[in-house]
């Protein structure tokens, strides 16, 4: 994520709203707690390789080049149209916003996922090894990922030493206990579930 102000701070729930491409209520939602997920200083922007790792995650397929190449286009759109200012520089044009997120997944065919089919994505991006449960180590691993991801592209804020898109052990094990109904020490399919669950349930009844 980007230590500098995001031109794209402004960037609300109504232009989130006015710019859903045909998603339903539900996708929107999905697509907005993944985002936060891999967002934990809630900067309202990722960079590319998150965004790779997240694309990735649901199911999808795409390269940094073609990440890039889109998120470009939709940045000149923006400038185009009077929405950012026109002295950006490399890096901030590098950087993914909720409403882009929503736009390139929205191409890729996101609203003709399955809703059971999306929540076993989901779980397997965690559950490294396919062990039919998620560990802490898997937790931490997934993050690591992300984090190596940006140190190949020689982003992030090493400028200043600080390593904000980190989650510590203890947050990453309190969600772990706040879900671990059986207190086995880790997460299954069906405890996994309940971490969605208010997402599902709110975007049915909306």
């Amino acid at each position: 994520p980007s230590s500098c102000p995001s031109p794209a701070a402004t960037t609300g729930a109504d232009d989130v709203a006015s710019s859903s491409h045909g998603l339903s209520d539900r996708h929107l939602l999905e697509i907005r707690t993944v985002f936060q997920i891999f967002d934990p200083t809630l900067s309202g922007q990722i960079d590319l390789p998150t965004f790779e790792v997240i694309v990735r995650s649901l199911g999808f397929r795409m390269t940094q080049v073609e990440i890039a190449g889109m998120v470009e286009l939709l940045w000149e759109e923006r400038q185009q149209e009077g929405q950012v200012m026109d002295t950006m520089d490399a890096n901030e044009r590098r950087q993914i916003d909720l409403p882009m997120a929503i736009h390139i997944l929205a191409r890729k065919g996101y609203a003709n996922r399955n809703e059971e089919d999306e929540m076993h994505m989901y779980f397997r991006t965690f559950d490294h090894g396919n062990k039919g449960y998620i560990t802490l180590e898997d937790l931490q691993r997934a993050q690591n990922e992300v984090n190596e991801a940006e140190m190949e592209m020689d982003i992030g804020s090493e400028s200043d030493g600080m390593d904000v898109g980190i989650v510590g052990d203890a947050t990453l094990q309190a969600m772990i206990e706040q879900f671990d109904h059986n207190r086995d020490g880790v997460l299954d399919y069906q405890e996994f579930k309940k971490i969605l669950e208010p997402v599902l349930s709110s975007s049915s009844s909306s």
